[in-house]
């Protein structure tokens, strides 16, 4: 079994501050995580598999346009 990480292993290995954590999970954008009594606890597994997600959803064409006609090369 892995070691579960805490709120503030979390926020630090992602960079956002705690409310950015607390917003994520409100909208359940976050990765999966485990109650344990009334605490969260995140499987490192299950945080790479949601980071992993999260860049597949960011792709980056040349010549890309958005409904603007500008061509910024990025779409989501």
């Amino acid at each position: 079994m892995e070691a579960l990480l805490d709120a503030h292993q979390l926020t630090t290995m992602l960079g956002v501050s705690r409310r950015t954590l607390e917003s994520i999970i409100e909208k359940q954008q976050g990765p999966a995580f485990i109650l344990i009594g009334r605490q969260r606890r995140w499987r490192p597994s299950d945080v790479n598999a949601w980071y992993e997600s999260r860049l597949a959803q960011c792709t980056v064409r040349p010549n890309a346009v958005d409904s603007n006609g500008r061509g910024d090369g990025i779409t989501a």
